[in-house]
């Protein structure tokens, strides 16, 4: 059961660490809450879990995210009232599915309690009271028909046949499929490519040209051999056309230095980091392969070139600029806020002025203000800073005055 417990308690701080999103949402809920607003929630956490290919999402009662507090929740005590409210709960949504689990845990001494949302299953849209809802940002709301209907089109069941098989060559392939696949090539394209052309392209071409083949598509060779950024492609599902833009201008030359010494990059690692150079995503797996070869430093998905490739390209400055200022330096400045506010004290916004700035550049202003939260909390349990009475200004302490002379 501890193990369990402890399983719980990290989930949640996963959750406590990152800003509400569309699958996750947080809730005072000290004594009560609405049971067909939080059946609301469940529907629309649950289709954006499903839309969002994730295994499900969360709803935390007990914790007050705009202030960061964890203030605790008396909201259904007891095995029989958890149990109760998954039955009630269950007549009035769709398939009469429910929450995965309800797990109480204590955080800071207090109970916070942890509803896990299951996504909805592949193609069918999850309703509370015969409506569905979704998510908007923070905002609840119906779900709109494009979510629908990209829910009801999934298949029932992934498509083995679409799937890649891992190192496959075109030595795999049979003869005879191949030959049948030309002809039927021939026959679609028959108005804008002749069959004496088609007959002409190697295997390799017509696999690339009838976009069979993967890794296989000269330009990014090229592209990379020349030290150029890799192309780009605009997708226009609405108007049915893509974009493709190859870059004719080389990349920064002190970024061409690196990728001429270090030739134990390959092809992959090579668009990886051309991707996060232009602040565009790579998968969890790329990532994890960069962070390995210490080329790149950050949490997924705001990952930045890493000291040691900012030293070789001479970009410290741009390096200092995302990642910001060091731990200390951000507590001598909060410091330094609180001794000029004196007896009149500060609030978290003179705090967020004060240290925008000093934070990565990376950061949206809601993860600044969660940081500059735990900040505050922090220097508070350290004794450094007080709050007055409402919880809403902050003042230095005595010790915070000699710890502000003592830093460097």
């Amino acid at each position: 059961m501890t193990n369990m417990n402890n399983k719980y308690l990290d989930i949640f701080n996963q959750l406590w660490n990152h800003a509400e999103n569309e699958i996750v949402e947080f809730k005072k809920a000290e004594h009560s809450f609405d049971i067909d607003e939080l059946g609301k929630y469940f529907s629309a956490l649950s289709n954006e879990a499903n839309l969002r290919e994730r295994e499900c999402g969360w709803i935390v009662f007990g914790v007050w995210d705009k202030q960061h507090e964890i203030v605790g929740t008396s909201f259904k005590e007891g095995e029989m009232a958890v149990n109760k409210l998954k039955q009630d709960m269950s007549q009035h949504t769709t398939d009469n599915l429910i929450f995965r689990d309800i797990v109480p845990i204590e955080v800071e001494g207090k109970r916070v309690l942890l509803f896990q949302v299951p996504a909805s299953p592949r193609n069918i849209v999850m309703h509370w009271k015969g409506i569905a809802y979704g998510r908007d940002g923070e905002s609840l709301k119906p779900l709109n028909q494009a979510k629908q209907d990209a829910i009801r089109q999934q298949p029932p069941v992934p498509d083995w046949s679409a799937g890649l098989v891992p190192n496959a060559t075109v030595e795999d392939l049979d003869e005879l499929a191949l030959a049948k696949a030309r002809i039927e090539f021939k026959k679609v394209h028959s108005s804008n490519i002749s069959a004496s052309e088609v007959d002409a392209w190697s295997d390799e071409d017509f696999l690339s040209h009838s976009m069979m083949m993967r890794d296989g598509r000269k330009i990014y060779t090229e592209q990379r051999n020349r030290f150029f950024p890799m192309p780009d492609y605009d997708i226009d599902n609405e108007h049915r056309t893509v974009g493709v833009t190859i870059y004719g201008k080389m990349i920064d030359e002190k970024y061409t230095e690196l990728l001429k010494s270090n030739t134990t990059l390959s092809l992959h690692e090579c668009l990886w980091l051309d991707a996060i150079q232009k602040h565009r995503p790579i998968t969890k797996e790329a990532a994890k392969v960069l962070h390995e070869k210490k080329l790149v430093e950050g949490r997924y998905p705001n990952l930045t070139i890493s000291l040691a490739v900012a030293k070789a390209t001479k970009q410290l400055g741009h390096y200092t600029k995302e990642h910001g200022l060091a731990k200390d330096a951000i507590v001598k400045l909060t410091l330094q806020l609180a001794h000029n506010a004196g007896s009149q004290g500060f609030k978290r916004m003179d705090a967020f002025e004060t240290l925008e700035h000093a934070l990565s550049v990376s950061d949206s202003k809601n993860t600044k203000l969660r940081f500059i939260g735990r900040l505050l909390a922090s220097l508070g349990g350290k004794g450094l800073l007080k709050r007055d009475g409402h919880g809403k200004n902050w003042f230095i302490t005595a010790l915070g005055e000699q710890e502000l002379r003592l830093k460097p």
